[in-house]
């Protein structure tokens, strides 16, 4: 059985290093790295990383490895601009072929999406069997904010480390919780790859844990300052949790999905899976979270102010609140 030949590439700046990376794949290998190109010299003579650039750099790896032109048939780039152009003249050059957004990335932009600070249009982008489905859904992203900003709160407060008591109570919680394992929280990333999302998950794993350590006799008797005193309050608020739920609930098929895509084995069956399961829970949480008593704009009382939003790069407008 003779199978096609796949490229896929990547744009990175790697320490003010501009490269872009060739991998190619087909039905029986997964993908190996071809060629990694130091873009340099070209950037550094007035060049840009353009189109017909990125075009021309996967058009001499198709000539080496397919001079008949008989195999080439796909190309996958990541969401980029100049990345998805080249991708449109690859396939003008090479007609059996077909250009398509990288499963990672278009999950990743899910994610973006979802975390955006102003209420806007969704699209929740479903990879299925190599075709991109688009679905439109409308809801107030600002739950996204609150719940980030929080989260990223009560890494700070118990999750960091910065304050040394709060952290030793907290993490001896929860190795009682987990079987003697010490689990920690995460720390999210204003980047792409859900990682927000993520750090969410764990908190909610490790609500009891949370609970059981603000209970204890010990911990009430060390001095707080506001911005912990913000993070018991969120602890102590089972809206809250509510909300976290209804959230990760509508997006928990799409971060297995993520996980598939960066699989070496095949997958494709367990995306197309997923990926319908992801427009199911979306559709099943709309009445959650279109809900204004879980999902609300961002308010003074919150407490959530220039720390926590450092941390998640962005300004709210709340910079004048205590923290």
């Amino acid at each position: 059985m003779t199978f096609g030949l796949t490229f896929l590439g990547d744009g990175a700046t790697i320490k003010r290093m501009p490269l872009c990376n060739v991998l190619a794949m087909c039905g029986d290998t997964p993908p190996v790295l071809v060629s990694i190109h130091d873009c340099s010299d070209h950037m550094a003579s007035g060049g840009k990383k353009d189109a017909e650039y990125i075009a021309g750099l996967f058009a001499d790896k198709v000539e080496e490895y397919d001079p008949d032109k008989l195999y080439t048939d796909l190309f996958f780039f990541d969401g980029a601009g100049n990345m998805q152009k080249g991708g449109e003249v690859l396939t003008a050059k090479y007609p059996r072929a077909y250009c398509f957004h990288g499963g990672e990335h278009v999950v990743s932009l899910f994610f973006s999406d979802i975390a955006k600070l102003t209420p806007i249009k969704v699209r929740a982008v479903c990879v299925c069997n190599h075709i991109l489905h688009m679905m439109n859904l409308t809801y107030h992203m600002l739950a996204c904010q609150r719940l980030i900003l929080k989260t990223c709160r009560l890494y700070n407060v118990f999750g960091s480390g910065a304050t040394h008591s709060i952290y030793a109570q907290f993490m001896e919680q929860s190795a009682l919780a987990n079987r003697g394992r010490k689990v920690g929280l995460l720390r999210g990333a204003g980047t792409r790859f859900a990682t927000w999302f993520y750090a969410m998950m764990r908190l909610l794993r490790m609500r009891n844990a949370l609970l059981a350590t603000i209970h204890q006799a010990k911990f009430r008797s060390l001095t707080l300052n506001d911005r912990a005193r913000h993070a018991i309050m969120d602890i102590e608020d089972p809206v809250f949790w509510k909300a976290q739920y209804a959230i990760l609930r509508a997006v928990f098929p799409s971060i297995r999905v993520l996980r598939y895509c960066d699989s070496n084995t095949p997958a494709m069956d367990k995306l197309y899976s997923l990926s319908h399961c992801t427009s199911v829970a979306i559709g099943l949480s709309l009445t959650s979270l279109n809900d204004t008593t879980l999902f609300g704009p961002l308010s003074p009382s919150d407490g959530l102010g220039l720390e926590e939003n450092e941390v998640y790069g962005v300004t709210t407008g709340l910079a004048e609140a205590d923290t």
